[in-house]
């Protein structure tokens, strides 16, 4: 599937992908707008399952919800370059305001800015992040981002990122990280 230029506005999913659900090899999505979709469950924008890779480039997120993943809920393997994730909020104690990774993602060059969740006001799972800027997001545990590794074997990186201005309200206004997580900061 190859998406460019595309608009995707009001949407909605009683489960999952509120504008897109993806279950094929690779997804390459390329300057795209989207803004206000819903999803019940997970990835209010977009939800990609199974062992589906997952390519955004130059892409804007805006005004998603979903209880995981209010922009993009990720199973296997992201790579988001040149993103921006504005006012998305994973609702109903939900993780995870802009991005949930399953598995694995490398995130660069984004900006995250106003998202909020329960946990993860911006992002939630395991991730290298580098050249990003993360600011007014909030959440009870990670203002930004919570991280939590599914297997033993993975590591999180963030390298070169600022945080400004985010909140939680327990703990981890910054970044927090889930117990048996490896994590380098």
């Amino acid at each position: 599937c190859n998406l460019i230029n595309c608009t995707f506005i009001d949407n909605a999913a009683i489960n999952s992908g509120g504008a897109i659900y993806s279950k094929s090899k690779s997804s390459n999505i390329n300057d795209c707008i989207f803004t206000n979709n819903y999803a019940g469950n997970s990835g209010g924008a977009i939800k990609s399952d199974g062992e589906c890779v997952l390519n955004l480039n130059d892409c804007s997120f805006i005004d998603n919800s979903a209880k995981y993943g209010a922009g993009i809920y990720s199973y296997y393997l992201i790579n988001l370059i040149n993103c921006e994730f504005v006012n998305n909020a994973a609702i109903n104690q939900g993780s995870a305001g802009a991005v949930y990774i399953y598995k694995d993602g490398n995130v660069s060059n984004c900006y995250f800015i106003n998202n909020s969740a329960f946990r993860g006001g911006a992002v939630y799972g395991n991730f290298y992040l580098n050249d990003c800027i993360c600011t007014d997001n909030n959440a009870d545990y990670g203002g930004a981002f919570y991280i939590k590794n599914e297997t033993r074997d993975m590591k999180s990186t963030i390298i070169n990122c600022n945080f400004t201005n985010n909140i939680a309200k327990v703990s981890g206004g910054g970044v927090y990280t889930y117990f048996n997580t490896t994590c380098d900061l």
